[in-house]
C-alpha cells in the first residue's frame, strides 16, 4: 500500500483568485490560514467598504461538468488542510448586506458548505 505524504507546512503556494474580471495573484505557505489569504486580499482590493474578512468568501471547484465550488470558510483551517495545490485557481466572493448573503459568481452551478444545495443565479447588479 502507497501512502501520500502530507504537503510539508513551509511549501510555497501560488494562487490566483478570481472575481468576474478581476484576477488576484497571491503566494502563500502551507501552514497559512485561509483567513490570513483573506486579510492580503483585503488589503491587495485596498478598498474601504471591505475591512472585514468574514465579508469575503473563498470558494475552490473541483474538475467536474458543471463544476461543484466548495467554500473555504471553516474558521483556522489552512491551506495544506484543505488540500490546494500549487497555481490553483480560487473564486471570490463579497457579502451582500441588502440580501442578507454572498453574492454568487457562478450562474447555474452548484455551491456546497454554507450555501443551499441549489442552482444559484447572478444578481444584476454583478453582471
Amino acid at each position: 500500500m502507497v501512502y501520500e505524504r502530507p504537503p510539508p507546512e513551509n511549501q510555497h503556494y501560488y494562487f490566483r483568485i478570481k472575481r468576474r474580471k478581476l484576477t488576484i495573484f497571491l503566494t502563500a505557505n502551507g501552514n497559512d490560514k485561509i483567513s490570513t489569504l483573506k486579510k492580503e486580499i483585503i488589503k491587495i482590493l485596498d478598498d474601504n467598504d471591505i475591512r472585514d474578512p468574514t465579508k469575503i468568501k473563498l470558494l475552490k471547484s473541483d474538475n467536474s461538468n458543471p463544476p461543484v465550488y466548495t467554500s473555504l470558510d471553516m474558521e483556522g483551517e489552512t491551506v495544506n488542510s484543505y488540500g490546494l495545490s500549487d497555481e490553483q485557481i480560487l473564486y471570490l466572493t463579497f457579502w451582500d448586506d441588502s440580501n442578507g448573503k454572498f453574492f454568487s459568481n457562478m450562474k447555474g452551478h452548484i455551491l456546497l458548505n454554507n450555501i443551499a444545495l441549489e442552482k444559484q443565479s447572478i444578481p444584476n447588479d454583478i453582471r
